[in-house]
C-alpha cells in the first residue's frame, strides 16, 4: 500500500501516520536480528543483508522523516503555538538517523571488510531510536491532530502524500 492514503473516506492524519509506522516497525526486528548475527555470517551474506537494511532505510525511513519534516512539524507546530519549538528535538532525532544511516553504508562498504562491530551497533542504535521517535510521535504528536478541521487533515495528508518518497511502497 502506499504511504499517506490521502483517498481515505474520512482524512485522519493520526490514523494514517499509524498505519505507516506499523508499516515500519516489524523491519526494525530486521535490524536487530541482524545485529545478533553479526559475527556468525559470512561476508558475502552479511554485505546482502546490510544492503537490504540500508535500502529500507534510504528508501522506508529517511522518505518517512523527510515528509513528517515537510509537512507534520509545520502543523504541530502551529498547533502548540510554539514555532520551532515543539518539534526540535523529533527534528534531531530525524538528523541522528540520517547520520546513523550514512555510518551504517560506510560499515558495509569498508575495503578490508565489513566493519561488523560498527554494523552491530548501528543497527541496535537505529533499532532503539526509531521505536523511540515512533512512540513519541504515537503518544504525543497523533492526539494533536484531532483538533485539526477536516479541510486542515485532508491538507496535510495531501502534503505528507506530495513530498518526494512521500507514497514509497
Amino acid at each position: 500500500g502506499a504511504a499517506w492514503p490521502a483517498s481515505e473516506a474520512a482524512a485522519d492524519p493520526g490514523a494514517a501516520i499509524d498505519a505507516e509506522h506499523a508499516e515500519l516497525l516489524p523491519h526494525l526486528d530486521h535490524l536487530r536480528q541482524l545485529a545478533a548475527r553479526v559475527d556468525e555470517i559470512d561476508e558475502p551474506t552479511l554485505r546482502s543483508a546490510l544492503d537490504e537494511i540500508l535500502g529500507f532505510l534510504r528508501e522506508g525511513i529517511l522518505p518517512h522523516a523527510a515528509a513528517e519534516e515537510q509537512a507534520l512539524y509545520p502543523e504541530v507546530d502551529s498547533l502548540l503555538r510554539a514555532a520551532g519549538g515543539a518539534t526540535a528535538t523529533m527534528s534531531m532525532d530525524h538528523q541522528e538517523i540520517g547520520r546513523l544511516v550514512a555510518e551504517l553504508a560506510a560499515a558495509q562498504a569498508r575495503a578490508g571488510g565489513v566493519d561488523r562491530e560498527g554494523a552491530r551497533r548501528l543497527l541496535y542504535s537505529l533499532e532503539a531510536i526509531l521505536r523511540l521517535h515512533f512512540s513519541k510521535e504515537t503518544e504525543v504528536y497523533l492526539p494533536l491532530l484531532q483538533r485539526l478541521s477536516g479541510r486542515e487533515a485532508a491538507a496535510l495528508l495531501e502534503a505528507l502524500g506530495a513530498v518526494p518518497g512521500g507514497h514509497h511502497h
